[in-house]
């Protein structure tokens, strides 16, 4: 047989060579390789050593090799996209595809029709990864179990499910229950359901802006998350549960001195309920009104907590000799947000540095040379 030729060289059959790197690289790596290559003059413990690390060098072989079942194997197990590039015969095998799917479910895009109405290939692919949902035949995507095994996996690939599940509600009970987040795509007509609702705001308390009016102004519901500790919950209840001082009081107990962000503006005026927001956090002064920043005792106790609370403190407050003093006293730092004229004295700055050297970075260039003396 005359020899076949490549590059212009003459090929040697491979059970001819006699040296081990006889054109193998060239053989092996080079794009274009002829496509009509004659199986004698293949390399193919080379190639099944190539397609086992790069599946998708199945692309670059010859015909011989695109249609050995074996090598067709071995590069699909590598990577599932490599079926692209086998033999049409191959590219149905049922025992390939699914090992294609498994490998890499993105390979379910160039699978037949056949194959992608197939439920058990399907299920083999999202259960890889569930956003390969989108490659399944419609019929499929309106599978609810299907979907709700796709989201098991990857809640998001509830956005290939047929819309038509989004109103069922059986189905969405179960995908609130593998991701609050699902209820996001829930029908309007859903958003009042008590049950789903619960279920969410048991894994978030932001589930509550997806919830109808109604539900947002319900007093129990809201109430039951904030009992758990949940005060977040009131960042999306109704105005009225904001207003609602037993729930806010109870939301700043259980849960958080920030709770008093969520509280109507008549509540932020409470003395008695910012007083207990800022002995749980000091940062809370942040949310009380104009009127109680400027309260000397809640802006000290507030210090007392947490000096960067002075920050939020009144600017009358923060140019009170006298209060500041108090608040360098409690920590040095806090000569941080006193007013520009209180950082440039030099006895206060001194009482500050002595409860904390750091303080010094505060002081007025003007009188810092002094401080370091």
């Amino acid at each position: 047989m005359p020899g076949q030729k490549y590059r212009g060289k003459v090929l040697v059959p491979y059970a001819l060579r006699t040296r081990g790197d006889d054109d193998r690289q060239e053989l092996v790596h080079s794009k274009g390789m002829p496509d009509d290559l004659a199986a004698d003059l293949v390399d193919w413990p080379m190639v099944q050593s190539l397609l086992s690390e790069k599946g998708c060098a199945l692309k670059e072989m010859p015909k011989v090799v695109r249609h050995d079942r074996a090598l067709v194997e071995t590069a699909v197990r590598q990577d599932g996209n490599a079926l692209m590039f086998a033999s049409p015969d191959l590219q149905n095998d049922r025992e390939l595809v699914e090992l294609a799917v498994q490998s890499n479910a993105e390979a379910l895009s160039f699978l037949s029709e056949e194959f992608r109405k197939n439920e058990e290939i399907v299920l083999k692919a999202v259960q890889n990864s569930g956003q390969s949902l989108r490659h399944a035949c419609p019929a499929l995507r309106a599978n609810a179990d299907l979907c709700l095994e796709a989201m098991r996996q990857d809640w998001e690939a509830i956005d290939h499910c047929d819309p038509s599940l989004y109103n069922d509600r059986d189905f969405m009970v179960m995908a609130v229950g593998i991701s609050w987040r699902t209820l996001s795509f829930a029908h309007p007509d859903l958003n009042g359901d008590r049950e789903l609702i619960e279920s969410a705001l048991k894994q978030s308390t932001l589930a509550l802006i997806h919830a109808s009016q109604e539900l947002r102004a319900d007093k129990a519901l809201v109430g039951a998350a904030v009992h758990r500790g949940d005060w977040q919950v009131m960042v999306n209840a109704d105005d009225s549960l904001k207003a609602d001082r037993d729930l806010v009081l109870a939301s700043i107990r259980k849960g958080s001195g920030f709770a008093l962000q969520n509280a109507s503006k008549e509540l932020q005026d409470d003395r008695d309920l910012v007083f207990e927001a800022l002995t749980k956090k000091g940062m809370a002064l942040e949310f009380a009104s104009e009127r109680l920043q400027d309260d000397e005792e809640l802006a000290l106790i507030s210090v007392k907590v947490n000096k960067d609370a002075l920050q939020f403190a009144s600017q009358r407050l923060r140019a009170d000799r006298d209060f500041v003093m108090q608040c360098v006293r409690i920590d040095g730092m806090a000569a941080e947000f006193a007013s520009a004229e209180l950082q440039a004295d030099l006895g206060l700055m001194q009482v500050a540095i002595v409860q904390d050297w750091r303080a010094v970075e505060f002081a007025a260039p003007e009188i810092r040379k002094a401080l370091l003396v």
